[in-house]
């Protein structure tokens, strides 16, 4: 029922047919419950800034509640989320920034998910990390990163540093 037929004249005379999905998820989005494949959750699209295919930065506006981000690809613990400003190298430095573990899980999807506690947040994460609005919300700063990323960034780094020296 999610599939719609699209009429493709060039197509209809060698019997295939095109149909399109107009129910997608996007790429990444947001709902107030875990996501589920047995019921249909409501999600909010979320706007983010594609930097390369290990880094999405994105911001969420008015987060009053428990929210979940969600991340519409396959599952790998190494997916990590930065609250604040972000950068490569800040990941041996400092890890006050980090979204803990215990927040990302595989939903039943198989995809990514992060909790996001806006009181957590303000708990746990220095004041410049987001914005705390007049009725209580925050607006907040993310970076979703894949963390093996940075240790084929630092191999470049150290290949290219032994090839100079030599």
């Amino acid at each position: 029922p999610f599939l719609e037929r699209v009429d493709m004249p060039s197509l209809a005379e060698s019997n295939i047919y095109v149909y399109e999905n107009n129910d997608y998820r996007p790429h990444i989005y947001v709902t107030h419950e875990e996501e589920s494949i047995r019921q249909e959750i409501p999600f909010k699209r979320v706007a983010f800034e594609f930097k390369n295919p290990t880094e999405y930065a994105l911001r969420l506006k008015d987060i009053s509640g428990p929210t979940y981000v969600n991340f519409s690809e396959k599952y790998h613990p190494d997916w990590e989320l930065y609250i604040g400003k972000f950068h490569p190298i800040d990941i041996f430095a400092e890890k006050n920034y980090l979204l803990p573990e215990s927040f990302h899980s595989e939903n039943e999807a198989r995809l990514n998910s992060f909790l996001l506690d806006p009181d957590y947040i303000k708990q746990n994460f220095p004041k410049n990390a987001y914005v705390t609005n007049s009725n209580g919300s925050i607006d907040v700063t993310l970076t979703l990163y894949f963390k093996p990323q940075v240790y084929y960034l630092s191999g470049l780094f150290v290949s290219v540093l032994v090839f100079v020296v030599s």
